[in-house]
């Protein structure tokens, strides 16, 4: 697309999801829970990146740049994932007195 400008979103410490992107979460049910405590939410604000450098048709987007920035969310995901796994397979130890299963 020419003239494209990438768009980031960058991590900041002590926001939160809905004020950052003009969003709320609704009840649709009685049954949902009430959303009232306050959890620790990291998020991001959105910003433009042109640092990949401009194109012959002045699209920003650096093809190389957008897939290690895949690989990296990638590597992200598979160390959240074992440690999760790690943790269930420890709750599942402790539910089951011990025995491994």
């Amino acid at each position: 697309t020419p003239g494209f400008v990438p768009r980031d979103v960058a991590r900041v410490e002590g926001t939160d999801f809905a004020s950052e992107l003009q969003l709320g979460l609704d009840r649709t049910s009685s049954m949902h829970l009430s959303g009232t405590s306050t959890p620790q939410i990291t998020t991001g604000r959105v910003f433009e990146d042109p640092t990949g450098g401009v194109g012959n048709d002045g699209n920003f987007v650096s093809l190389d740049r957008e897939a290690a920035k895949a690989a990296s969310n990638q590597v992200r995901y598979d160390v959240v994932s074992v440690l999760v796994q790690a943790e269930l397979s420890d709750l599942a130890f402790a539910a089951g007195d011990g025995k491994a299963g």
